[in-house]
């Protein structure tokens, strides 16, 4: 049995949890395979060519979600079925639910959850960006908040040009709806930081994310 580059497959460990990989390189020498995890904990197991090993044998493509969630959430950070998420110039709230995009307006007479409509759904695809999901953070980010916090920098903000900023205070939009503003000192940091904090979603408040976490947490 052979393994595409690339490729993402799940498996289960040990203890017969499921989890993520996506094969990195070919020894094709030695029959092995090197491989990083992307969900999921592996336990202890060898990824080799049709030896025999019940890890080769069970691997398959990966289709735990519907492909929507990718398509609109991004190969490494799929949405979630059931997650809720808003739309840069759309009313109301949207999610997957059993592979239909379905949406909510609160005020939408005798109306709960229905199917989104269709030029909705074109729109998403065509324009991910526009989606606004609730930010979900790795621990290296927490980590990274937590230095923030107690360097006077709790806001983070992006502005239309994808630039990412941390604030002592709360900014503020300015006249040109692009760039936010504050008056006291500022510091840029690495674009590609902080992923799911958009234009859309900024300013957002780190201190009480925090907060938040450490009560849920508690």
């Amino acid at each position: 049995m052979e393994f595409e580059i690339g490729e993402k497959y799940t498996s289960k460990n040990s203890d017969g949890k499921p989890f993520l990989i996506q094969i990195t390189k070919k020894y094709p020498e030695i029959n092995r395979y090197k491989y990083k995890v992307l969900k999921g904990n592996t336990g202890i197991c060898r990824l080799e060519f049709d030896d025999g090993s019940v890890f080769a044998k069970s691997l398959k493509p990966y289709e735990d979600l519907p492909h929507i969630c990718y398509v609109l959430g991004g190969e490494e950070t799929p949405l979630k079925c059931g997650e809720e998420f808003k739309a840069d110039g759309h009313i109301g709230k949207y999610r997957i639910h059993e592979e239909i995009v379905e949406w909510y307006k609160k005020d939408y007479k005798g109306c709960e959850w229905v199917p989104a409509n269709v030029y909705d759904i074109f729109e998403f695809i065509n324009y991910p960006e526009k989606i606004i999901r609730s930010p979900q953070f790795s621990d290296d980010e927490e980590a990274l908040m937590r230095l923030l916090v107690k360097n006077g920098l709790p806001y983070v903000a992006r502005d239309k040009n994808k630039a990412l900023f941390a604030y002592p205070a709360k900014p503020v939009m300015g006249i040109d709806n692009g760039q936010f503003y504050c008056p006291d000192d500022l510091a840029q940091m690495p674009n590609k930081l902080f992923p799911y904090i958009t234009f859309g979603n900024s300013p957002f408040d780190a201190k009480a994310y925090l907060e938040s976490e450490a009560k849920n947490d508690g």
